[in-house]
């Protein structure tokens, strides 16, 4: 089957080499061969014909192959040449490209120190005006304590000078008070002295009247007892005198 394709096709590259070779149209073919298979020179001039075609088709494949190689060959040279082009262009571009690149670092890196410097110029002079504010601020600050401590002062000495009028006061005040009280204490003891004096009068008037009444009442007592007695003892002796009789 393999071999009958190969056959059909080297038929159809027989007559397709032959009608280019005779100049023929596929119905002058088809008519040559209706010829043929009806009168057996035209078979065999057929034969002849056919083997004519497929030499011609055997030099024209090996023509186009020739051809193709050739063309391809010279395809393959112009690839080269082109590719050889592009790479060319390409380095060309590609170093283009690095230039231009290096163009723009070197202009955003001057862009960048511009901006750096710029930056710094600003941060120095906002520094400078922190400090000039600092230093102001710090005068202001110097004052205020010197104000305050102007101001301590001064209230420091106007209550001394209170404390020492009211502790004056309070010492004439005291002695004052002190005073009063020595007085008071004198006249309380002035007072008791006499106070004594007098209790000690009158305890002293009493107990001379009591010692006088107790004297006389002594005296009294001894007169009576005495009398008694006399008048005991008289009785007594009349008594004796009478039982003596």
């Amino acid at each position: 089957m393999k071999n009958l394709l190969w056959i059909v096709v080297a038929a159809v590259i027989a007559g397709g080499g032959y009608m280019l070779y005779s100049g023929s149209s596929p119905k002058d073919l088809m008519n040559s061969a209706a010829d043929a298979v009806n009168a057996p020179e035209a078979l065999e001039a057929a034969s002849d014909a056919v083997g004519d075609a497929v030499e011609a088709t055997e030099g024209a494949v090996a023509g186009a192959v020739a051809g193709a190689v050739d063309a391809a060959s010279d395809a393959t040279a112009a690839a080269a040449e082109e590719a050889a082009a592009a790479v060319t262009a390409a380095k060309e571009a590609a170093d283009a490209a690095a230039a231009k690149v290096a163009e723009e670092a070197a202009a955003a890196a001057a862009a960048a120190t511009e901006a750096a410097e710029a930056a710094a110029a600003k941060a120095a002079e906002e520094a400078a005006a922190a400090a000039e504010a600092a230093e102001a601020a710090a005068a202001k600050v110097a004052e205020e304590a010197a104000a305050a401590a102007t101001a301590a002062e001064e209230a420091a000495a106007a209550a001394t000078a209170e404390a020492a009028k009211v502790a004056e006061e309070t010492a004439a005040a005291a002695a004052e008070t002190a005073e009063a009280a020595v007085d008071t204490a004198t006249d309380t003891a002035a007072a008791a002295t006499d106070a004594v004096t007098d209790a000690a009068t009158a305890t002293t008037e009493a107990a001379t009247d009591t010692a006088a009444a107790a004297a006389d009442t002594a005296t009294d007592a001894v007169a009576g007892t005495t009398e008694a007695a006399t008048d005991t003892a008289a009785a007594t002796t009349e008594a004796a005198s009478g039982g003596m009789a």
